[in-house]
Parts: C-alpha cells; sequence; structure tokens
C-alpha cells in the first residue's frame, strides 16, 4: 500500500539530474529539490533500466505524475508528502462545518 494519493503535496527531495522513463536519457529536469506539486495519478509497476536506482531494477516501485507535467512519470522515492504546519491544520478544522443539520424531534 502506498502513503500517495491524488490530490496530496509532493515535495521533491531529489537533488540532481533525472533520467527519462521512457528513453532512459538522462537530462537536467525542470523539477528541482524543495519544489511542490500536486500529485494527479498514481501508478505502480515494475522498475526498468531507465530507473535512478538501478540496483532495485524489476522491483514495484511507486511512480507519480503531477498536475503541472500530467503526462510524465517521476519515482515517488524522489519525493516525500508536504508537511502542513499546525497553525494551518488547526485552522481548517477550525473552518469546518456540521455535514447536515441536526433533525430536531
Amino acid at each position: 500500500m502506498s502513503v500517495w494519493r491524488v490530490g496530496m503535496e509532493a515535495v521533491c527531495i531529489h537533488d540532481g539530474l533525472w533520467r527519462s522513463t521512457i528513453t532512459g536519457e538522462i537530462y537536467q529536469s525542470i523539477v528541482e529539490k524543495g519544489d511542490v506539486f500536486i500529485v494527479a495519478r498514481v501508478m505502480k509497476r515494475p522498475r526498468d533500466q531507465t530507473s535512478l536506482w538501478k540496483r532495485t531494477f524489476g522491483k514495484k516501485a511507486i511512480y507519480l505524475a503531477f498536475k503541472a507535467f500530467p503526462d510524465t512519470w517521476f519515482e515517488a522515492v524522489a519525493f516525500r508528502p508536504a508537511q502542513r504546519s499546525n497553525s494551518e491544520i488547526i485552522a481548517r478544522i477550525k473552518a469546518c462545518r456540521p455535514a447536515r443539520k441536526p433533525v430536531e424531534a
């Protein structure tokens, strides 16, 4: 089971070059360490020879596509879920409203 869900914020923790999951070509990506993206799709499949982590070739890996790059897949190990501050979480809880009005007898 993956911790990743559509709509989550992902922070890039990978510092360096990227490898295309289609061609295997190494390139400098527009995704840099510290960038935050919204997850649009999550996929689990075996790592192939284009993986950033070749020693795990053939093992299942999680891949993420983001709203900013819907047709590009990134290995999830290069990202971490964004942490919300306590004040932001408290503000969201305080802003919640009941789902429906209580029934009066």
